[in-house]
């Protein structure tokens, strides 16, 4: 649980305004999942089969208030901020009550199929159900309830063949998830998606070296996009189902042991992305958080005998290119600058049945914005400062 509380110098309507807000916000959610894996001989070959059933639950609860000062008109302000006072953000009454209540429910199964002894089929499929729930109320207004339940069986069909040092392979996948995200007139549809990927995989010097080049295609239906006619003065982040959104991109991964402990990596990922379809509010802009260029660098290093034997150091450089989102004013396309990240991790396992680590993030304690997001209100958030997380695993 989180109670979120800010307040922000805007211009709007001819106005510079003081706005205050404040959010009380509840989550749970609860997941499960059975999972089945084995083999089986047929034709004179062994395949793979898995199958399993999920279950999940979630609920929010969300209250909030703002409050809107006036400062001055917007052609007579001289940028004196001086004489603007602090909005009391804990005296701000609970305006508006949210909750969401999401229960699903999902089977599937998956067989890799041997056909040759250096070709493999995969098929897969998956049944989904999702009940969703809504109440809200404005204050001494009535309480609105609305609900939908949503099911779909979706596919996925993969093949691959090895040529020498090379594995090549290709994947089709359909997709259905659940969006929290929640319109005007009630729940949003799900999310519905179809994905194509290309790809080759290779290893070499006896697995010391490995590398996956693959070229993907994305088209997603009714992905949540911030409603066009959302008062954001009045705090409305309601949403609506987008049309047809195509991400397409190409990802390099070199991953290596050059030398006893060494572990050296390498990821690319470029992408592009827009909103295809001309009736849509967004058509021809790319969604929310997007970004065309990302890149990271990893090293790290285990002393393989004496005294410090197990002890590891390393090291990772992000660098993510320049972010997208959506204005939810006037629904253009904005950008928010990339960033650089390092990051530091230790590790050692000299005792019996321990594995222990530090990562030590933003060690260079950058400031920078992490997400991009077209929420008015909530949807840009810091990257965290310098922060440790120390992790001990013990194994019997």
């Amino acid at each position: 649980r989180n109670i979120i509380e800010g307040s922000s110098i805007g211009a709007g309507n001819g106005a510079v305004v003081n706005l205050a807000e404040k959010n009380d916000r509840d989550h749970d959610r609860w997941a499960g999942e059975l999972r089945l894996a084995g083999e089986f001989d047929a034709f004179g070959k062994t395949h793979r089969v898995i199958s399993g059933l999920v279950a999940e639950k979630f609920e929010r609860r969300r209250d909030g208030g703002t409050a809107m000062e006036f400062v001055a008109p917007l052609d007579g302000f001289e940028g004196d901020f001086s004489t603007i006072s602090d909005s009391k953000r804990e005296d701000i009454p609970f305006a508006w009550h949210n909750r969401t209540h999401l229960e699903s429910q999902a089977a599937y199964a998956q067989t890799v199929l041997s056909i040759k002894q250096r070709t493999k089929l995969l098929l897969g499929a998956r049944y989904d159900n999702v009940d969703h729930e809504n109440t809200a109320n404005y204050v001494d207004e009535p309480v609105d309830h609305r609900s939908a339940t949503n099911s779909a069986l979706t596919s996925r069909i993969g093949l691959s063949h090895e040529i020498g040092h090379l594995n090549v392979y290709a994947v089709y996948a359909e997709s259905f998830n659940s969006v929290l995200q929640e319109g005007r007139n009630g729940p949003l549809d799900p999310e519905t998606g179809t994905g194509y990927e290309l790809g080759v995989k290779s290893n070499w010097f006896n697995n010391k070296l490995g590398a996956t080049l693959s070229v993907y295609s994305q088209e997603l239906e009714n992905s949540p996009i911030a409603d066009p006619t959302n008062d954001v003065t009045q705090g409305e982040s309601f949403s609506v189902s987008s049309g047809l959104h195509l991400t397409e991109g190409v990802e390099l991964e070199i991953s290596g042991y050059p030398y006893p402990g060494v572990h050296l990596g390498v990821a690319i990922n470029l992408m592009d992305n827009e909103f295809r379809e001309k009736d849509d509010p967004n058509y021809g802009k790319s969604i929310d958080g997007s970004v065309d260029e990302q890149y990271s660098v990893f090293a790290n290093y285990e002393i393989q005998g004496g005294y410090w034997k197990g002890l590891s150091l390393g090291a990772t450089f992000l660098d993510v290119g320049t972010r997208h989102f959506i204005s939810p004013v006037d629904q253009n396309q904005l950008y928010l600058a990339g960033y650089n990240r390092v990051d530091l991790n230790m590790g050692y396992k000299g005792f019996p049945g321990w594995d222990i680590s530090l990562l030590v993030r933003n060690v260079m304690d950058e400031k920078y914005i992490e997400s991009a997001s077209s929420n008015y209100f909530l949807g840009n958030y810091y990257g965290a400062p310098r922060a440790a997380l120390l992790k001990a695993m013990f194994s019997f």
